[in-house]
């Protein structure tokens, strides 16, 4: 597990495809995220091209409450299945939830 020390902030590094970090910009309005997201690095992970983001525990909590709410208003069809929107919203909760 990798982590970023910043003065008193311990980041962890999450690995995110570019398409999850623009669904993340686009869907959620927060601006803190924003900043967040606006700032990332290439790296090359399981041969395909990903982004590594450090985040804090805060933040990863912040951001899942946001993709719940998000997954409970535009992520459930009128079966109460996950439909296109929220199977990706997700993919996103497990990678942001795994410790």
């Amino acid at each position: 597990m990798s982590f970023l020390v910043e003065g008193d902030l311990k980041r962890k590094k999450y690995f995110i495809k570019k398409s999850h970090i623009n669904f993340i910009k686009e869907n959620i309005k927060k601006s803190d995220f924003v900043e967040i997201f606006d700032v990332f690095t290439n790296e090359e992970y399981e041969n395909n091209k990903f982004f590594s983001v450090y985040l804090t525990k805060e933040e990863v909590d912040s951001l899942l409450d946001e993709l719940t709410m998000l997954f409970t208003e535009k992520g459930i069809d009128q079966d109460s299945e996950p439909n296109q929107f929220g199977l990706l919203i997700e993919e996103l909760i497990d990678k942001f939830s795994k410790k």
